[in-house]
C-alpha cells in the first residue's frame, strides 16, 4: 500500500511538470500574407534590388500561381537601355514570408528579412 502510495505520489508530481514541457509555446501572431505582401518580398530580394541599383530599372510583379500557403511572383525589371528583362521566379511562403527562387533556394538577405517582418508585425497588429 505504501508502495501504491508513492506511485501515486510521484505521478501527481511528475504529471504538471511533465504537462507544462509538453504544452507547446506559442509566441507572435500567426498571420498570414497577401499576394500583395508576396509581390513586395519578391521585389525585395537582392536580385531585383540589383537591377534597381545598377540600371535604374522599374520592377513588375506578376501572379503566375497562388495556393493556400504560397504565391509564385514573376519579376521583370524594364530599363530603357535593356528593355524588359527578366529578374526571376519567386515563390513566397503566405505563412511565413520566405522566399525562394525557381530553384528552390533561398532568395532573401538582411533586408529581405527587414520587409517579410515589417510585413508580419503589420498583420500581427491588425488581429
Amino acid at each position: 500500500m505504501n508502495r501504491l502510495l508513492s506511485i501515486f505520489a510521484l505521478a501527481t508530481v511528475a504529471a504538471p511538470a511533465f504537462a507544462a514541457s509538453s504544452t507547446p509555446v506559442t509566441t507572435g501572431c500567426h498571420a498570414a500574407l497577401t499576394v500583395v505582401d508576396a509581390r513586395s518580398l519578391a521585389e525585395a530580394t537582392p536580385n531585383a534590388r540589383a537591377f534597381v541599383a545598377n540600371y535604374g530599372a522599374k520592377l513588375a510583379t506578376t501572379v503566375k500561381s497562388q495556393g493556400v500557403s504560397t504565391a509564385s511572383i514573376y519579376v521583370t525589371a524594364d530599363d530603357p537601355k535593356h528593355g524588359s528583362t527578366e529578374v526571376g521566379l519567386y515563390t513566397v511562403s503566405l505563412r511565413t514570408g520566405h522566399v525562394t527562387d525557381d530553384d528552390m533556394e533561398p532568395a532573401e538577405d538582411a533586408k529581405t528579412a527587414a520587409v517579410r517582418a515589417k510585413l508580419m508585425a503589420r498583420h500581427c497588429a491588425g488581429q
